[in-house]
Formats: structure tokens, sequence, C-alpha cells
């Protein structure tokens, strides 16, 4: 078997992790579509089946727990980052819907 490598720059836990929160939010929107609202939280029993742990695992690259906070209108997704500390430059956020930054 011959593997090409010319160009590989290597694992992107930065991108990988960005794909997940997209992965995480969008069984988020799958419930709502369900249950006319977000979830209370990622543990909630009920989200269960529009997760995939392969595809969408509740831990981040680091191995720290997704943060998530729910509204009525929406939700935020967060990973702290390989430095595990929430509030710093490395963290990854997703909000939906989007707002204009």
């Amino acid at each position: 078997m011959l593997i090409n490598a010319v160009g590989c720059k290597g694992y992107d836990h930065e991108l990988a992790q960005t794909n997940n929160l997209r992965a995480v939010s969008i069984a988020c929107q799958l419930y709502h579509t369900s249950y006319g609202q977000y979830p209370d939280n990622l543990r909630d029993s009920d989200l269960a089946p529009f997760l995939d742990g392969d595809f969408a695992p509740l831990d981040d690259e680091w191995g720290n727990p997704l943060r998530y906070q729910g509204s009525d209108i929406g939700f935020t997704l967060t990973s702290l980052g390989p430095d595990g500390q929430l509030g710093t430059k490395d963290d990854i956020q997703l909000t939906h819907p989007e707002t204009e930054k």
C-alpha cells in the first residue's frame, strides 16, 4: 500500500474541534426540531439519539467536557482549548444562531 504524504501537514486539533462543535450543534438543532426547544444540557438522554459518539463526542480534543449554554432562542458550545481554561484566547466557540461579529 502506498501512502501519499506530500503536502501532509499533520493533525489539526483546532479544525477537528471546530468540526466536532458543528456536529454537536446539528444534534442540538435536530433536538429542537423534534421537541420544540433546545436541550437543557448535553447529557440529556433525549439528545443521545441525535449524537454519534464517533462524530460528535461530548469531550473536546484535549479531554475536557464541552460547555453548553442554552436558551429559548439558541445555544453556545465552547471547547476550553489546549490550555483547559475558560475565557482564554484558545477557546473555540460556536453560537447558534450565529451572531454578527
